[in-house]
């Protein structure tokens, strides 16, 4: 595991939808997380990596930014779907 740098496979370099009533992660199976990280399994690499630097290591680089932003769209719009049902 690594936190310079985003690695396929690695556990830690995965996004993560908290419960906010309790502050954990939610588990894989829940709905909402799933969803998330179906868009995940189809996120290019380099939406993979845009993510680890804006997340792990605060990155505000404005390619970064770009690219995190059409990411969480399509997280967001795949949780509204879950929610939605």
């Amino acid at each position: 595991m690594s936190f310079k740098k985003y690695e396929d496979g690695c556990p830690g370099c995965l996004p993560v939808v908290l419960d906010l009533k309790t502050g954990q992660p939610l588990p894989e199976v829940h709905p909402l997380m799933a969803a998330v990280l179906e868009v995940w399994k189809e996120a290019t690499r380099d939406e993979k990596v845009a993510f680890h630097n804006f997340t792990c290591n605060n990155s505000r680089h404005p390619a970064d930014i770009a690219i995190m932003q059409e990411l969480a769209k399509k997280m967001a719009l795949a949780a509204d779907k879950v929610q939605a049902h």
